[in-house]
């Protein structure tokens, strides 16, 4: 389905056209500051009067209620506490109050409840505004960093609460700058440059063409993704193509899995080297497809390509020069199982 989005705000212009199919349930907007990010949420939202927004009530059944924006600009009631906002939300909803208690559990609100508005961290404002949007059962929710103030375990129970109570009934767009969250839970990933979106794909090859269009920071590192072979408590194996992948145990179990590989972290080799000779738990067989150099960094950066999938490594030019690698030759990358959260 076509949805366009147009507004012009002074020297800027937003003109954003994207697809979204009846199976696709959350979408990741990313890119640089100022590329119009938010000014797309608001216009969705209806809070940008000049805006022109075509398609999304179709997409996400909307006919009947206004997206719902959770953003920094998202107000509480200054003078009332933490149930006297949810409470009033509910109200007006007619949530029933077994589902009022589920859903501040579910997004650890808790301890918040007899709390005022301006005793609260920045995390725990965020989710108080969230389990407050899902009060108000959305069909469409519009998250613009929504989960930015909160340390990565917390971050990763309240995105996977979130999907729960989106997975049935509601479409999200979903605004953040973490690659390894938008990877994990969004089923597609559209890039914004410059009010235009340059790419809407899926998230691995979505983050390979907007870091070669400089539309995020080229040390981030490349997505691997994969359905999930094994599982145990601190570590689960994903397969890419052929190959067997090691990455940290998700918060919540999960089909696929995404592992984010800081090139830093590459290791290569021509030769098939056992884990304990290098300190890496991963190897994969990937084919050298471009070598760029860095004269101010004095860096070389390969791009190498495994079953479809991309991984980028750094050499420093010396020993890259020793090396001699070459475009097209077959060689090993070793990298471990990313961090502990």
């Amino acid at each position: 389905m076509a949805t366009h989005v147009s507004c012009k705000r002074g020297d800027f212009s937003l003109n954003i056209n994207l697809n979204l199919s009846a199976d696709l349930n959350w979408l990741g907007i990313v890119g640089p500051s100022g590329a119009g990010k938010s000014t797309f949420m608001r216009c969705v939202a209806g809070l940008e009067k000049t805006a022109s927004v075509n398609g999304f009530a179709e997409w996400s059944d909307t006919t009947s209620k206004r997206p719902v924006l959770v953003s920094a600009q998202t107000p509480l009631f200054p003078a009332l506490t933490v149930m006297e906002n949810l409470k009033l939300v509910a109200r007006h909803n007619g949530l029933v109050q077994q589902d009022f208690l589920h859903i501040i559990e579910d997004f650890e609100c808790q301890s918040l409840l007899n709390k005022s508005i301006g005793t609260l961290s920045g995390g725990e404002i965020q989710r108080v505004i969230i389990a407050r949007a899902i009060m108000t059962t959305p069909s469409l929710l519009l998250l613009d960093e929504s989960t930015s103030a909160m340390d990565t375990k917390l971050r990763a129970r309240i995105l996977a609460a979130l999907q729960r109570y989106t997975e049935a009934s509601c479409k999200v767009l979903w605004v953040s700058h973490d690659w390894r969250d938008i990877a994990q839970y969004c089923d597609e990933v559209a890039v914004v440059k410059q009010g235009r979106c340059i790419i809407q794909d899926r998230p691995a090859a979505a983050f390979a063409f907007a870091e070669s269009a400089q539309s995020v920071d080229t040390s981030t590192g490349c997505i691997l993704q994969g359905p999930v072979l094994e599982s145990e408590a601190e570590f689960l194996v994903f397969a890419v193509g052929e190959h067997k992948v090691v990455t940290r145990a998700m918060e919540t179990p999960a089909e696929h899995a995404t592992l984010l590989v800081d090139p830093r972290q590459v290791l290569v080799a021509r030769e098939s080297l056992a884990p304990l000779q290098v300190g890496y738990v991963n190897r994969l067989p990937v084919v050298v497809e471009d070598i760029t150099s860095d004269a101010a960094a004095g860096v070389q950066r390969l791009t190498l390509n495994c079953e479809g999938q991309q991984l980028h490594a750094l050499l420093e030019a010396p020993a890259a020069r020793q090396f001699g690698i070459k475009a097209g030759e077959s060689v090993f990358a070793y990298f471990g199982a990313g961090t502990l959260s």
